[in-house]
C-alpha cells in the first residue's frame, strides 16, 4: 500500500511526570473558570476609546486640522488685507456652500472677482 506511514502512538506510563501534568490541567481549569463574567467596564471603555481613536485616523485624516481658522474678516477699510485673508476668502469661495462656490466661479471666470 503506498502512500501510508505507520503510526507511532505515545505510551502513557504512570510515572511522576503526569502528575505535574494533571496539576497543571487542573490549575488551567481553575483559572479559566474565574474568567469574569463580565469584563471590567474601565478597560472595556478604554479598548473602545483606542478603537475609536484608531478609526478616526484612519478614515478622517483632515479631521485632525480642526485648529485652523480661516480668517476672511481682515483689517479695517483703506488698511489693506494680508496675502493670509485673501487666500482664506479664495478658499472659502472655492469650498463653502455649493451655491457660493458655483457663483464663485462664474465671477471669477468673468474676472469679477480680483
Amino acid at each position: 500500500l503506498f502512500g501510508k506511514k505507520a503510526q507511532h502512538f505515545r505510551q502513557q506510563t504512570d510515572d511522576d511526570d503526569d502528575d505535574d501534568d494533571d496539576g497543571e490541567h487542573n490549575q488551567r481549569r481553575q483559572d479559566k473558570s474565574r474568567i469574569p463574567f463580565v469584563e471590567n467596564p474601565e478597560a472595556v471603555r478604554e479598548r473602545r476609546a483606542q478603537q475609536r481613536a484608531a478609526w478616526q485616523q484612519r478614515h478622517q485624516p483632515h479631521r485632525s486640522h480642526t485648529d485652523e481658522k480661516h480668517d476672511v474678516v481682515g483689517n479695517a477699510r483703506g488698511r489693506g488685507q494680508s496675502t493670509t485673508v485673501a487666500h482664506n476668502r479664495r478658499w472659502k469661495d472655492a469650498h463653502g456652500n455649493h451655491n457660493r462656490r458655483d457663483r464663485a466661479a462664474q465671477k471669477s471666470n468673468r474676472g469679477l472677482l480680483s
